[in-house]
C-alpha cells in the first residue's frame, strides 16, 4: 500500500500522499463527472467511474491511464476489486465483472440489478 488518499472532485481526480505530504492532480476528464473510485488490493491501480458510464484504469506508479472500459450506459456508482477482477455497478441496472488481463470487455454480466 502506498498510503495515499484519492478523491474525485467534479471532473478531476486528486491524490494526496501521506509519505510525502504532497497532492497532485492525477487526471481530468472533459465533459464528465467522477462518480466512483476504487483502489486495487495492491494499491497501484485505480479505477474511476464517471456519470457517462465509462471506467478508466490508472497505473498510479507510472502516472498514466492503462485502459478505458465502456460497458455501462449510465452513471457508474460502485467499483470493487478482487485481484485482477473489477466489478462495476451502474444506474443502467447492470453489473459487469471485467478481468483486466483479458482483452474482452467483460467476463460476466448481470442484468436487472436494482
Amino acid at each position: 500500500m502506498k498510503n495515499d488518499i484519492t478523491i474525485g472532485l467534479d471532473n478531476s481526480i486528486y491524490t494526496w500522499s501521506a509519505r510525502t505530504n504532497e497532492a497532485f492532480k492525477l487526471a481530468e476528464f472533459p465533459h464528465t463527472i467522477v462518480t466512483s473510485l476504487s483502489w486495487n488490493p495492491r494499491g497501484i491501480l485505480l479505477a474511476a467511474g464517471d456519470d457517462k458510464g465509462d471506467i478508466r484504469i490508472f497505473d498510479t506508479e507510472m502516472n498514466k491511464s492503462l485502459r478505458n472500459i465502456d460497458n455501462h450506459l449510465h452513471r457508474v456508482g460502485t467499483l470493487c476489486w478482487n485481484n485482477n477482477l473489477l466489478t462495476s455497478g451502474s444506474r443502467d441496472s447492470k453489473i459487469f465483472i471485467t478481468d483486466l488481463r483479458s482483452p474482452n470487455a467483460f467476463v460476466c454480466k448481470f442484468i436487472g440489478h436494482k
